[in-house]
């Protein structure tokens, strides 16, 4: 399978179409997969958010993920877009992760795990969707 790196910068975002444009053979040979990269909330529009410019990029993500998603599906490319809440770090056990309706943060493993899942042929009907992993933290 095909991987694409994460979209994570807006430069990234405005090459990405003709990046992806360029692999499209090469996705369709291989039935590959396209996992993005977004954050816990990307589907709906927080007017008051803190870092505008950031949230402005993965809504935009999102709906390149909708987009590519129907795209390529008639290929057997599936593409979706991870999108977690409240990392654990070592560092950082901050109150947000008391926010959640669980009670705690996401654990990387979790992510990877979810990753691993969604580029193996068992997720074959599984594309075109957001899958938030933020133990109900943007409910």
């Amino acid at each position: 399978m095909k991987y694409l790196p994460n979209f994570n910068s807006p430069r990234a975002i405005c090459i990405s179409p003709a990046r992806i444009t360029a692999l499209k053979p090469s996705l369709i040979k291989t039935k590959g997969a396209v996992i993005n990269t977004g954050i816990c909330g990307s589907s709906v529009s927080r007017v008051n958010s803190y870092i505008p410019a950031y949230s402005i990029f993965k809504h935009t993500l999102h709906h390149m993920t909708k987009t590519y998603a129907k795209e390529f599906a008639p290929y057997d490319v599936r593409v979706n877009m991870i999108s977690p809440g409240v990392l654990e770090t070592a560092v950082d056990k901050s109150e947000k992760s008391l926010q959640t309706p669980k009670g705690k943060q996401i654990n990387l493993d979790e992510i990877v795990s979810l990753l691993y899942y969604l580029m193996e042929d068992q997720a074959c009907n599984i594309t075109g969707q957001n899958i938030e992993v933020a133990g109900g933290y943007c409910l």
